[in-house]
C-alpha cells in the first residue's frame, strides 16, 4: 500500500513538473528559440504523394511542410490537397510551430481525444483562448481563423513587414482577426488570391492553402513580397528617366521604361521595365540614407528575361525621396559583396 501510495505521489509530481513525456504544456527551454530551429529534412521526392504533381502551385510548399515535420498525409501516399482542415488540425499545426520555434521537438503524444494535448499547449502558450472555437475542435477552420492562429504562434519580431499593402478587398476594421490577417499580408505570408488580394476570411482553408502558409510561416526564404496595393490609378502617367549600374558578370540587363502614375489610395505606382536574368534579389532603396526603403524587398527571385517590376509608395515618402535606387542582387553578391554581382537602376522620387 505504501508503495502504491509512493508511486502515485511521484507520478503527481512529475505531472505537476512537466516532466512526462507527453505533456508538452509549456515551451522547451533546451535550446534557443528562434528561426533557426526549422530545418528541412530533405524527406520529400517526388511521387512521396500520389496526388500532389511536381508542377503544381502548391507542391513547394508540400514538400516543404512535409520536411520540415509540420503536416503529414492524410493517408500514407496522398496529401488531399484540396480537402477541408478542422480546428483541431489547425491547432496541432500552430502548436508545432510554435514548439519548433521554442527550441522543442515534436514529442507531443496523443490521448483521448487525440488532439486534446495540443491544445492544452495552445492554451498553456497564447495561441489559444479558453472561449476561442465555441462551435468545436471537429469544425473546418475559416481562413481568418487559422490566420488568427497562426499569428499567435511566432512572435511578431519574426514577421516583419515586407509587403506595402494599404487594403484589402474584402477585409476591414469589422472583419474578425482583421489585425492577424494584416499582419500576415505585411509579412508577406498571404498574398490572397488575386491580383486584388482577395482573402475570402469566412471561406474554409484548404490543405494545399494551408502547407503553403505554414511553409512561409518557418521559412521566410519563401514569403512572398506584394509590392503593389489595391488601388485605381488616376491621372497621367509620366515616364522618368533612369541610370543603370551594372555589375552583373552574367546575363544583360536592359531598361525599356519606366513610369509613374498617381493612386485614388494615396499611393503613386511605379513600373519598371525590364529584361534581366533569372532569380536576382530586388531590393528598393531611398538613394540619400541607403535605407531600405519602407522594407520592400522581394527575395523571390526574379522571373528572367522581360518583365515588369511593380511597386507603389505612399504619395508623402515618395515626395520625401529624392533618388530611389533599385538594386538587383545576385545570391554571390549577398553572401559576399564586391564590386560586381548587381544591377543598380537610379530614378528620381515623385514630383505633383
Amino acid at each position: 500500500m505504501k508503495i502504491k501510495q509512493f508511486i502515485s505521489s511521484l507520478l503527481a509530481l512529475c505531472l505537476a513538473a512537466g516532466l512526462l513525456s507527453g505533456t508538452a504544456l509549456a515551451a522547451s527551454d533546451a535550446v534557443a528559440s528562434g528561426m533557426d530551429n526549422f530545418h528541412r529534412d530533405g524527406s520529400y521526392q517526388a511521387g512521396t504523394f500520389n496526388d500532389v504533381s511536381a508542377d503544381a502551385w502548391y507542391a513547394e510548399g508540400v514538400s516543404a511542410a512535409y520536411e520540415l515535420g509540420l503536416m503529414k498525409g492524410s493517408s500514407t501516399d496522398a496529401f488531399s490537397p484540396t480537402g477541408n482542415v478542422t480546428v483541431a488540425e489547425a491547432v496541432t499545426m500552430a502548436s508545432r510551430l510554435h514548439r519548433r520555434y521554442s527550441g522543442g521537438e515534436d514529442d507531443f503524444v496523443q490521448g483521448a481525444p487525440w488532439y486534446q494535448v495540443y491544445v492544452d499547449y495552445a492554451l498553456a502558450n497564447g495561441i489559444l483562448s479558453s472561449d476561442d472555437f465555441s462551435g468545436g475542435y471537429g469544425e473546418n477552420i475559416t481562413r481568418a481563423q487559422m490566420a488568427h492562429l497562426f499569428a499567435a504562434a511566432l512572435p511578431e519580431k519574426e514577421l516583419p513587414k515586407i509587403s506595402e499593402v494599404s487594403s484589402i478587398p474584402d477585409v476591414d476594421s469589422s472583419t474578425p482577426y482583421n489585425e492577424d490577417i494584416f499582419l500576415l499580408y505585411w509579412a508577406g505570408v498571404l498574398t490572397g488570391n488575386d491580383e486584388k488580394g482577395t482573402f475570402t476570411p469566412d471561406n474554409p482553408i484548404l490543405r494545399n492553402e494551408v502547407a503553403t502558409i505554414i511553409a512561409r510561416m518557418a521559412l521566410p526564404s519563401m514569403r512572398k513580397v506584394r509590392l503593389h496595393t489595391s488601388g485605381t490609378l488616376i491621372g497621367e502617367s509620366k515616364a522618368l528617366e533612369t541610370t543603370v549600374v551594372n555589375r552583373l558578370t552574367e546575363g544583360s540587363f536592359t531598361v525599356h521604361s519606366c513610369t509613374v502614375q498617381p493612386l485614388d489610395n494615396g499611393y503613386v505606382r511605379y513600373t519598371l521595365d525590364y529584361t534581366g536574368p533569372k532569380g536576382l534579389t530586388v531590393s528598393i532603396l531611398d538613394r540619400a540614407t541607403n535605407g531600405n526603403l519602407f522594407s520592400l524587398r522581394d527575395d523571390s527571385g526574379t522571373p528572367g528575361g522581360q518583365s515588369a517590376l511593380v511597386f507603389d509608395i505612399l504619395v508623402e515618402q515618395a515626395t520625401e525621396t529624392k533618388e530611389i535606387a533599385i538594386r538587383f542582387l545576385t545570391d554571390e553578391y549577398l553572401a559576399n559583396p564586391s564590386e560586381n554581382g548587381f544591377c543598380g537602376v537610379l530614378l528620381p522620387g515623385y514630383q505633383e
